[in-house]
């Protein structure tokens, strides 16, 4: 929901002529469209929580004792959201040197600036890519993490 009220400032039009089309708002339209951005982002992603749930809490089941449980789940979810927030903004930086190049998409006619929504929608896009290349490190910090306490505790005994 954050990720949209950013996006919704760089690009309104992002929203009013597609993600408030592709989920169904255009009769709440006398709503706050901040309101209704914040709705979209809650619709899009309710289940990346339920996906990021299952992949760093399997993975943290690895570890010897609730607390580093705690600990590299914590760290993990940290590293995924990190992992998302760089690609993001990266996809941004790319979405605004898409239009030097020609992006291909299909763009609703009479943008008043093509240039932020086509950026708007590669952060978009680069978002999710983002989220599942972030499980991947997070789940790999918490294995990383769990042979790196195994290692100490062997030494230490």
């Amino acid at each position: 929901m954050l990720h949209d009220q950013l996006s919704y400032t760089l690009s309104a039009e992002y929203f009013t002529r597609f993600k408030f089309i592709q989920f169904r708002l255009e009769g709440q339209l006398d709503k706050p469209y901040r309101l209704l951005a914040a709705i979209v982002g809650f619709r899009a992603t309710w289940w990346v929580g339920i996906y990021l749930g299952v992949v760093h809490g399997f993975t943290g089941l690895m570890q010897t004792s609730p607390h580093r449980m705690f600990v590299s789940i914590s760290r993990g979810i940290l590293l995924n959201l990190l992992t998302v927030l760089v690609t993001a903004l990266l996809g941004l930086y790319i979405g605004y040197q898409l239009p030097q190049t020609g992006t291909g998409w299909s763009l609703p006619p009479g943008l008043t600036d093509p240039r932020d929504f086509i950026a708007v929608g590669s952060m978009h896009n680069f978002s999710y890519l983002g989220g599942a290349i972030g499980a991947l490190v997070g789940a790999g910090y918490q294995v990383y993490y769990y042979y790196r306490q195994r290692y100490l505790l062997t030494r230490l005994a």
